[in-house]
């Protein structure tokens, strides 16, 4: 006995070789990235199975107003695909327009069809099996079969195999257009993410001609004013050309650090010596926000074994940006301690505005900022204020070349703690050596 409802599905009622060749289907679909190679490969079965002449995908373009031969199967199947009709013409139009099944023996006697696609093809159609493909009540197009090889119609057990079939097709379309999309949209980012890498190096070299020149001139007046009031402008020019010098500075590492063409000179040195140095050269940002900075290095650290200079990088932006995130009379700890035998760790602690856990990773990303950038203030230590949001990138970036690590613990309201790792020195350590990482 023939089914005679369609309209509920029971894969139960396909016969044994219809279960068979559905199962061969659905390991046909997920087999393979290339979607169109494993549905076309689908099809062909598919079209064995209900002894078709041609099988194919009929899909609904973004937009929904024109349908396209996405897949085909047979002799004409290159004609067939990439071909056209509007919205709700022909068969297909009707199905996927009403999300209705349609069985036509012979569709030259019915009003739906429409001759210009065989017409396009050189194909002669004769008799049409349709369903529609619909995943989470959204029609995504349609699945066909052509001309049944005996001359019959199609059978009601090739509509209720096609049916079931159409369910796992409409699932693994989806699944290829959201894997489509999003490599789209990685291929867009990792574009955006060049663009601005190669931004950041240019602009960095870029800066440094008209500065070295601003810089000069404006030495040169100096020298030749006596004038108080102009003495004082040109200071405030003379800071303002310094914190252009340091961006350039800082654009120069970030590019250096991405291209992995950063040249470390390693020596020895007393980690306790360069933090000091430090703390004495932040003492006029701290008065100028009331806050305490006090340091704690254990003597059982030793001397580290780094490039001095970029650990005073590294340790003067964590120290910057605890500056500039705690509040007017807040406390920032230094702290250095022997981790291993061969490891110190050393940590900035503040009681700071803290860091939403969601912003944790987020905030060593090149030009990240937390919050809302159109609220940015620009600033060197005051509070909440920003730059271009290198400083945390260059400090890993800085880390990560000696072959350490940089994390950060924070809870908002509470403050934040930025801890990294440096290499102590060896026995087998040299005086000075310089190395790319």
């Amino acid at each position: 006995m023939e089914p005679t409802a369609t309209t509920h599905l029971d894969i139960s009622r396909l016969t044994p070789e219809q279960l068979s060749t559905l199962f061969r289907c659905s390991n046909k679909l997920n087999s393979s990235l290339d979607f169109r190679e494993t549905l076309s490969q689908t099809l062909n079965l598919a079209a064995t199975e209900v002894d078709a002449e041609v099988s194919s995908v009929i899909l609904l373009e973004p937009g929904g107003h024109d349908l396209t031969f996405y897949v085909a199967t047979g002799d004409n199947r290159e004609s067939l695909q990439g071909i056209r009709m509007e919205q709700g013409e022909g068969i297909a139009g009707w199905v996927i327009a009403q999300r209705t099944p349609a069985n036509v023996r012979d569709v030259h006697a019915d009003s739906r069809f429409n001759s210009a696609v065989d017409e396009q093809s050189g194909f002669s159609t004769r008799s049409i099996l349709c369903v529609p493909l619909v995943v989470r009540h959204r029609v995504l197009g349609a699945l066909e079969a052509c001309n049944k090889r005996s001359g019959e119609a199609f059978s009601e057990w090739d509509l209720l195999f096609f049916t079931a079939l159409a369910l796992q097709v409409a699932v693994a379309l989806e699944n290829s257009q959201l894997y489509t999309r999003l490599s789209e949209a990685h291929s867009k980012l990792k574009e955006l993410d060049d663009m601005k890498t190669s931004f950041i190096a240019v602009a960095g070299h870029e800066l440094r001609t008209p500065l070295v020149s601003l810089k000069g001139y404006t030495d040169l007046i100096v020298m030749q004013t006596t004038d108080e009031e102009q003495l004082s402008f040109l200071a405030h020019m003379n800071k303002q050309i310094d914190r252009l010098t340091q961006l350039s500075i800082d654009l120069v590492n970030l590019s250096n650090i991405d291209e992995k063409r950063l040249a470390l000179r390693s020596q020895t040195f007393e980690l306790k010596e360069l933090i000091d140095e430090i703390c004495r050269e932040s003492e006029a940002y701290l008065r100028l926000r009331n806050q305490v900075m006090s340091s704690r290095v254990s003597e059982e650290t030793g001397e580290i074994l780094a490039d001095r200079n970029r650990i005073h990088t590294v340790i003067t932006n964590l120290v910057l940006n605890a500056i500039r995130f705690t509040p007017d009379g807040g406390t920032i700890m230094i702290d250095a301690q022997r981790a291993s035998a061969d490891h110190v760790t050393v940590s900035i602690t503040d009681t700071g505005i803290g860091i939403p856990e969601s912003e944790l990773e987020k905030i060593f990303d090149k030009c990240y900022e937390v919050g809302d950038h159109r609220h940015h203030s620009s600033g060197t230590v005051e509070f909440q204020s920003g730059g271009l949001g290198l400083g945390l990138p260059i400090a890993r970036g800085l880390v990560e070349a000696h072959g350490g690590s940089l994390w950060v613990e924070s809870r908002v309201g509470k403050g934040s703690n930025f801890s990294f790792t440096l290499p102590v020195e060896t026995s087998d350590s040299t005086n000075e050596e310089t190395r790319e990482p």
